[in-house]
Protein backbone atom coordinates (compact mmCIF):
# COMPACT_ATOMS: atom_id res chain seq x y z
CA UNK A 1 0.00 0.00 0.00
CA UNK A 2 1.07 3.47 -0.80
CA UNK A 3 4.98 2.32 -2.23
CA UNK A 4 5.57 5.87 -3.01
CA UNK A 5 5.63 6.77 0.73
CA UNK A 6 7.98 4.26 1.71
CA UNK A 7 10.02 4.73 -1.29
CA UNK A 8 10.45 8.36 0.10
CA UNK A 9 10.69 7.40 3.90
CA UNK A 10 13.91 5.07 2.84
CA UNK A 11 15.37 8.12 0.96
CA UNK A 12 14.66 10.85 3.67
CA UNK A 13 16.22 8.95 6.24
CA UNK A 14 19.42 7.79 4.91
CA UNK A 15 19.70 11.70 3.55
CA UNK A 16 18.35 14.05 6.30
CA UNK A 17 21.76 14.16 8.01
CA UNK A 18 23.40 14.64 5.26
CA UNK A 19 21.41 17.77 4.17
CA UNK A 20 23.26 21.34 4.16
CA UNK A 21 22.36 23.96 6.86
CA UNK A 22 22.09 26.88 4.53
CA UNK A 23 20.23 24.94 2.17
CA UNK A 24 17.58 27.89 0.08
CA UNK A 25 13.49 27.22 0.82
CA UNK A 26 11.97 26.48 -2.94
CA UNK A 27 10.81 28.66 -4.32
CA UNK A 28 6.90 28.98 -3.43
CA UNK A 29 4.24 29.49 -6.56
CA UNK A 30 3.04 33.02 -6.79
CA UNK A 31 -0.89 31.43 -6.51
CA UNK A 32 -0.24 30.02 -4.10
CA UNK A 33 -1.15 31.58 -0.24
CA UNK A 34 1.64 28.87 1.62
CA UNK A 35 4.49 30.97 3.63
CA UNK A 36 7.91 29.80 2.55
CA UNK A 37 9.19 27.96 5.53
CA UNK A 38 12.29 30.06 7.68
CA UNK A 39 13.96 26.66 7.87
CA UNK A 40 13.85 24.93 5.15
CA UNK A 41 14.64 21.46 5.80
CA UNK A 42 12.30 18.45 8.53
CA UNK A 43 13.43 17.02 11.16
CA UNK A 44 13.55 12.96 12.38
CA UNK A 45 11.56 13.09 15.39
CA UNK A 46 13.47 9.77 16.91
CA UNK A 47 12.18 7.47 19.07
CA UNK A 48 11.33 9.26 22.04
CA UNK A 49 9.75 11.87 20.34
CA UNK A 50 7.84 9.77 17.61
CA UNK A 51 7.33 6.97 20.47
CA UNK A 52 5.22 9.36 22.49
CA UNK A 53 2.79 10.52 19.57
CA UNK A 54 2.67 7.46 18.70
CA UNK A 55 1.40 6.06 22.18
CA UNK A 56 -0.67 9.42 22.24
CA UNK A 57 -2.55 8.56 19.12
CA UNK A 58 -3.07 5.17 20.08
CA UNK A 59 -3.81 5.99 23.36
CA UNK A 60 -1.41 2.75 24.37
CA UNK A 61 1.46 3.36 26.69
CA UNK A 62 4.47 3.97 25.79
CA UNK A 63 6.51 1.67 26.60
CA UNK A 64 3.77 -1.13 25.59
CA UNK A 65 3.59 0.01 21.99
CA UNK A 66 5.87 -3.16 20.50
CA UNK A 67 7.75 -5.73 22.14
CA UNK A 68 10.80 -7.88 20.48
CA UNK A 69 10.61 -11.22 21.74
CA UNK A 70 7.81 -10.56 23.87
CA UNK A 71 10.05 -8.77 26.28
CA UNK A 72 12.16 -6.21 24.79
CA UNK A 73 10.60 -2.81 24.23
CA UNK A 74 11.15 -1.97 20.63
CA UNK A 75 11.82 1.57 20.88
CA UNK A 76 14.50 1.12 23.09
CA UNK A 77 15.70 -1.87 21.09
CA UNK A 78 16.40 0.15 18.20
CA UNK A 79 17.23 3.64 19.55
CA UNK A 80 20.14 4.15 18.07
CA UNK A 81 18.82 3.00 14.51
CA UNK A 82 15.77 5.60 15.21
CA UNK A 83 17.97 8.28 15.89
CA UNK A 84 18.45 8.09 19.68
CA UNK A 85 21.52 7.73 22.35
CA UNK A 86 22.45 4.87 24.44
CA UNK A 87 25.41 6.75 26.61
CA UNK A 88 25.00 4.60 29.72
CA UNK A 89 25.87 0.78 28.41
CA UNK A 90 26.72 1.25 24.47
CA UNK A 91 28.53 4.69 25.14
CA UNK A 92 26.62 6.74 22.38
CA UNK A 93 25.85 10.13 23.53
CA UNK A 94 25.38 11.24 20.20
CA UNK A 95 22.71 10.80 17.19
CA UNK A 96 24.60 9.11 14.24
CA UNK A 97 25.18 11.50 11.81
CA UNK A 98 23.42 9.78 9.16
CA UNK A 99 20.51 7.44 10.05
CA UNK A 100 20.63 3.44 9.00
CA UNK A 101 18.50 1.91 6.41
CA UNK A 102 17.13 -0.18 9.53
CA UNK A 103 15.44 2.79 10.42
CA UNK A 104 12.60 2.53 8.05
CA UNK A 105 12.49 -1.31 9.14
CA UNK A 106 12.32 -0.33 12.93
CA UNK A 107 9.45 2.23 12.12
CA UNK A 108 7.70 -0.10 10.89
CA UNK A 109 8.09 -2.85 13.18
CA UNK A 110 6.58 -0.68 15.76
CA UNK A 111 4.13 1.34 13.71
CA UNK A 112 2.75 -2.17 12.67
CA UNK A 113 2.51 -3.79 16.18
CA UNK A 114 1.37 -0.90 17.88
CA UNK A 115 -1.82 -0.36 14.82
CA UNK A 116 -2.45 -4.44 15.50
CA UNK A 117 -2.66 -3.84 19.21
CA UNK A 118 -5.10 -0.47 19.13
CA UNK A 119 -7.30 -2.63 16.34
CA UNK A 120 -7.18 -5.79 18.80
CA UNK A 121 -8.28 -3.73 21.61
CA UNK A 122 -11.59 -1.82 19.68
CA UNK A 123 -12.82 -4.51 17.90
CA UNK A 124 -12.62 -6.73 20.91
CA UNK A 125 -14.33 -6.49 24.19
CA UNK A 126 -12.85 -3.32 25.19
CA UNK A 127 -15.84 -0.91 26.37
CA UNK A 128 -15.14 2.13 24.74
CA UNK A 129 -13.31 2.04 21.11
CA UNK A 130 -10.66 5.00 20.38
CA UNK A 131 -10.26 4.63 16.86
CA UNK A 132 -12.40 2.36 15.22
CA UNK A 133 -15.76 2.19 16.77
CA UNK A 134 -17.63 2.13 13.18
CA UNK A 135 -16.12 -1.29 12.78
CA UNK A 136 -17.32 -3.54 15.33
CA UNK A 137 -20.77 -3.73 13.69
CA UNK A 138 -19.64 -5.58 10.95
CA UNK A 139 -18.64 -5.11 7.33
CA UNK A 140 -18.33 -1.20 6.79
CA UNK A 141 -20.01 0.76 5.01
CA UNK A 142 -18.46 3.82 2.94
CA UNK A 143 -19.81 6.26 5.61
CA UNK A 144 -18.15 4.59 8.07
CA UNK A 145 -14.95 4.23 6.37
CA UNK A 146 -14.49 7.11 5.70
CA UNK A 147 -15.32 7.85 9.30
CA UNK A 148 -12.64 6.08 10.65
CA UNK A 149 -10.40 7.22 8.10
CA UNK A 150 -10.83 11.28 9.23
CA UNK A 151 -10.68 10.07 12.92
CA UNK A 152 -7.02 8.25 12.05
CA UNK A 153 -5.51 11.57 10.49
CA UNK A 154 -7.19 13.72 13.23
CA UNK A 155 -5.24 11.53 15.97
CA UNK A 156 -2.38 10.05 14.13
CA UNK A 157 -1.45 13.03 11.92
CA UNK A 158 -3.78 16.02 14.49
CA UNK A 159 -5.04 17.26 11.11
CA UNK A 160 -8.39 16.73 9.21
CA UNK A 161 -7.76 14.38 6.01
CA UNK A 162 -8.47 15.48 2.52
CA UNK A 163 -11.23 14.16 1.01
CA UNK A 164 -8.93 12.57 -1.48
CA UNK A 165 -6.98 10.84 1.08
CA UNK A 166 -10.12 9.52 3.41
CA UNK A 167 -11.28 8.09 -0.05
CA UNK A 168 -7.87 6.40 -0.72
CA UNK A 169 -8.20 5.03 2.87
CA UNK A 170 -11.73 3.50 2.17
CA UNK A 171 -10.77 2.59 -1.34
CA UNK A 172 -7.88 0.40 0.37
CA UNK A 173 -10.75 -1.82 2.34
CA UNK A 174 -12.60 -3.30 -1.06
CA UNK A 175 -8.34 -4.70 -1.43
CA UNK A 176 -8.34 -6.13 1.53
CA UNK A 177 -11.46 -7.48 0.89
CA UNK A 178 -10.37 -8.91 -2.27
CA UNK A 179 -7.56 -10.76 -0.65
CA UNK A 180 -10.22 -13.28 0.95
CA UNK A 181 -9.14 -12.52 4.70
CA UNK A 182 -10.83 -14.30 7.32
CA UNK A 183 -11.53 -10.57 8.86
CA UNK A 184 -11.13 -7.60 6.45
CA UNK A 185 -12.69 -5.42 8.92
CA UNK A 186 -9.49 -6.29 11.44
CA UNK A 187 -6.88 -6.22 8.94
CA UNK A 188 -7.85 -3.10 7.20
CA UNK A 189 -8.18 -0.88 10.50
CA UNK A 190 -4.70 -2.34 11.26
CA UNK A 191 -2.94 -1.24 7.38
CA UNK A 192 -4.91 1.98 7.47
CA UNK A 193 -3.69 3.07 10.83
CA UNK A 194 0.36 1.81 9.77
CA UNK A 195 0.19 3.71 6.72
CA UNK A 196 -0.45 6.64 8.18
CA UNK A 197 1.55 5.80 11.44
CA UNK A 198 4.98 4.89 9.15
CA UNK A 199 4.27 7.67 6.65
CA UNK A 200 6.74 10.83 6.44
CA UNK A 201 4.17 13.13 7.76
CA UNK A 202 4.08 10.97 11.31
CA UNK A 203 8.32 10.46 11.96
CA UNK A 204 9.10 13.88 10.52
CA UNK A 205 8.12 17.45 12.69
Amino acid sequence: MFPERRTALVLSLALISCAEEGAEAPPVPSASRVAASLRPRVSFKGPVRWGSDLARALALPVDELCFELSQYDCLETHAIALGGVEPYTLGIDAPLPVLPVTAAIAADRVALEACRQRADLDLGAVAEPVLFTELRAGAPTRASLEAVSARLYRRVLSREGRPEELSELADFYEEVVAEATLHPERDWAVTACFALASSLESLFY
